[in-house]
């Protein structure tokens, strides 16, 4: 079975798409092949969302913040921005995948 591919986007992938990412690989991962990204340089993952994760029972401090661009050229079923300013700069980096 081909996984469905779903990327959550942000502006520096540090907090809500770090843990949209670790949510749906939690309750779903076995269904879907999950990614985030963000359009910014951050050097790590927010601190809050770690603790935040680990009260629900999920570890993040294994994860990194990823840019955008190191998708470039994927496709993927799904593509999820977490903040409203990010929608039109995802319709350049995944113009077939931009329909809101």
């Amino acid at each position: 079975m081909i996984k469905p591919k779903v990327l959550f986007l942000c502006t520096a992938n540090r907090c809500r798409t770090q843990m949209a990412e670790a949510f749906l690989r939690d309750l779903a991962g076995d269904r879907f092949d999950v990614s985030s990204a963000g359009y910014e340089e951050a050097p790590v993952i927010c601190p809050d969302a770690v603790a935040v994760m680990r009260e629900a029972g999920i570890d993040i401090s294994g994860q990194h913040p990823k840019k955008a661009d190191q998708f470039l050229g994927e496709r993927f079923s799904y593509v999820i921005t977490l903040c409203n300013r990010e929608s039109s700069r995802r319709a350049r980096f995944f113009p077939a995948q931009s329909g809101g």
